[in-house]
């Protein structure tokens, strides 16, 4: 979807310091029609840290003229100058860091690789688990809605390695083992 903003008019009406993710609602010139209006909201929240919501899945939103934006995507507009085009993808796995040196530009599948362990993983291991139908360790991975099988493993520790050296190499830098 769209946003209802330009970047231009973020930097309108933002403060952005980009060490500690936050943004500072700045001052409102007083237009003619609405000085009260104007007056009003720079008492209150001129120069005050904006608000955080959080977002069901841990990422911060920001109000914006009764419409909220992900956080994130608003750091980035701000920054650049342009709005993201793809996910932004935050590098150290913690959704409310929006320090601009913690964003990056993702696709979807590069988003999801940097994704931490889900919560029902008994091993401790993306990739690995146990096969009960050959009685060993089975390595896989997946890249762009594919599954490719590493193989079966006797070790746990080799059915490991063999997924990180996978990971590695088909997800680069966006590789999360944990």
């Amino acid at each position: 979807m769209k946003p209802l903003i330009t970047p231009e008019h973020v930097k309108i009406l933002l403060d952005y310091n980009p060490e500690t993710g936050d943004f500072v609602w700045k001052w409102r010139k007083l237009r003619p029609d609405f000085q009260r209006m104007d007056k009003i909201w720079n008492s209150r929240l001129a120069g005050k840290i904006v608000t955080k919501r959080r977002h069901r899945h841990g990422h911060l939103q920001i109000g914006i003229y009764n419409k909220n934006y992900m956080w994130h995507r608003v750091v980035w507009a701000h920054y650049y100058g342009i709005w993201p085009d793809r996910d932004i993808d935050h590098i150290n796995g913690i959704p409310d860091d929006n320090r601009i040196i913690n964003l990056r530009l993702a696709t979807k599948s590069e988003n999801l690789c940097n994704a931490k362990i889900r919560i029902n993983n008994t091993t401790g291991v993306k990739g690995v688990s146990w096969s009960k139908q050959s009685k060993k360790w089975y390595a896989y991975i997946n890249k762009n809605r594919k599954m490719h099988a590493l193989g079966y493993f006797n070790c746990f520790g080799k059915a490991i390695v063999a997924r990180k050296l996978a990971a590695k190499q088909m997800h680069g830098d966006f590789v999360r083992f944990t």
